[in-house]
């Protein structure tokens, strides 16, 4: 198991860091590409999208039940069940996707030119790329289902090289189409493109490791569907979340300021993108753990897990803050300035869930995502609120304050389920998750105050603060947040893996 940990949390990491430098190539070759307001419309149509936007809703949280679900029976080494419940889910998320894909290419065209204000100019486009991403919501939804799989079987690893392909083959397909046409509806069937291959990939994938070829069953389906509606639930508000920044925006003051929240929401997605690969092993790892009854690896798990999700995030988090106003200048110029302000509104919303990972995962594992789904929901209600207001009040900065208005609600009541489970107290976890990080965050703080101090040029600052500050957080980290024990695992990783 710890293998298999160390394995599918290089391969997340790798994963993800990779998504991370395709989005700072992609963003500032689409805002080229389709100017600030067609980006924009772009940016609030991918709102819809069935992958991280509205459309995910409808996966009703099967995809977290099928990795649940697949991992356990494959640590009770059910090799039928396993199969079974893979070709269950597949077939229910493709029903799913394609009842989903058809009312967006229905319902679409005729109402969303209205609601994303996009001028009369764009609307044939609009209404072509409206088409194409119903035809693409079936495809996303299968995708997830087979990353969910691969997830189950503890190959992480096959499952993150499958997304990272799919991600890669979207992004540059959508970027080169913006650069040579300009036309967003030209950028919406390349995308299709790219999802399509990608799914391609992931099925080849999927079908090297576990045979498909049992037939789906009811009674798997009926599983799922009880095991996944908590998990929906709780995955109707994270995509509200997600994705209620830009469509406040987009609807009270238009498309063109959704590309500063757009910037820095990128940003917040490179933090969180390594968060979740720290997390990732945690759905399937306390699964396993909770079918052998293994109370005392699952305390473990959520002490050292959310050690390492903050000791990974926090200097991303403090480096993009303090580094905001140069990493803009210098990625997507001076004329998007703006967003430098938004980008430290978005980190302190990554310093507040970053300690709340590998819990909330872990509670979803052991089957208890009701649990998370209270809290979430509370916080989804009061942070829609408080946007919608902010917004109307402050502009754009609004829909970033009304995010942490929201999230301040839900630490508290997760944590106690949190602890509860794992029969820990609230002092242990800040002394053995928390406390190892602030010795590194703070030197980290003292060292990109010194360097912006220097008032050098945006990118001597921006390479300066990366590297300088990178070598004393990672150099205090290994020093002051890893006992020998922990340094010794680290180095033997190689040869786990």
């Amino acid at each position: 198991m710890r293998r298999r940990l160390a394995r599918n949390v290089l391969f997340s990491g790798a994963s993800n860091v990779w998504a991370i430098v395709v989005t700072l190539i992609s963003l500032p070759v689409m805002l080229h590409g389709l100017g600030a307001v067609g980006f924009g419309v772009w940016a609030l149509l991918e709102t819809f999208s069935a992958g991280r936007g509205w459309l995910s809703i409808a996966d009703l949280g099967i995809s977290i039940a099928t990795t649940a679900e697949v991992s356990r029976r494959q640590s009770l080494e059910d090799t039928q069940g396993v199969s079974r419940a893979m070709t269950s889910s597949l077939l229910l998320l493709a029903a799913m996707g394609v009842l989903c894909g058809a009312v967006v290419a229905s319902a679409g065209p005729p109402v969303l030119p209205a609601i994303f204000h996009a001028p009369s100019a764009l609307h044939p486009q609009l209404v072509v790329a409206i088409l194409a991403l119903g035809v693409r919501v079936p495809f996303e939804m299968v995708s997830e289902g087979l990353f969910a799989c691969l997830q189950g079987l503890q190959r992480i690893d096959l499952a993150r090289v499958a997304d990272a392909c799919q991600r890669t083959l979207f992004i540059a397909g959508a970027a080169t189409a913006a650069v040579v046409t300009g036309n967003l509806a030209v950028v919406e069937v390349a995308s299709l493109v790219g999802t399509l291959l990608g799914a391609g990939l992931a099925i080849a994938l999927l079908g090297s490791r576990q045979s498909l070829r049992i037939a789906p069953a009811w009674g798997d389906v009926r599983q799922l569907l009880h095991s996944g509606w908590a998990i929906g639930g709780t995955n109707v508000f994270s995509v509200v979340h997600r994705n209620m920044d830009r469509l406040i925006v987009g609807v009270i003051l238009g498309p063109a300021p959704v590309s500063l929240v757009e910037i820095a929401t990128q940003v917040q997605n490179g933090a969180d993108a390594v968060l979740a690969a720290t997390g990732s092993p945690v759905v399937p790892a306390a699964s396993w753990l909770d079918a052998r009854r293994s109370k005392e690896q699952l305390r473990q798990l959520l002490f050292r897990g959310t050690k390492y999700a903050v000791l990974a995030t926090t200097p991303l988090i403090i480096g993009a803050a303090f580094l905001a106003g140069p990493l803009v200048n210098v990625w997507v110029s001076h004329r998007y300035s703006e967003a430098s302000v938004l980008i430290p509104l978005a980190m302190i919303y990554m310093l507040m869930v970053s300690p709340l990972q590998v819990g909330s995962l872990m509670l979803t594992g052991v089957g208890r995502a009701r649990d998370v789904l209270r809290p979430f929901a509370v916080a989804t209600v009061v942070n829609l609120g408080a946007s919608i207001v902010l917004v109307l009040l402050i502009g754009v900065a609004g829909a970033f304050v009304g995010t942490l208005v929201g999230t301040a609600c839900l630490i508290l009541p997760l944590m106690r389920s949190v602890l509860n489970e794992v029969d820990a107290t609230p002092r242990d976890f800040v002394s053995r998750s928390l406390v190892p990080v602030l010795v590194p965050a703070a030197l980290l703080v003292a060292t990109l105050a010194a360097v912006l101090a220097l008032r050098s040029g945006a990118i001597t600052t921006l390479v300066i603060g990366t590297l300088v500050g990178g070598a004393v957080y990672c150099g205090a980290a290994l020093r002051w947040s890893l006992r020998p024990e922990e340094r010794r695992e680290l180095r033997s990783v190689g040869s786990w893996l």
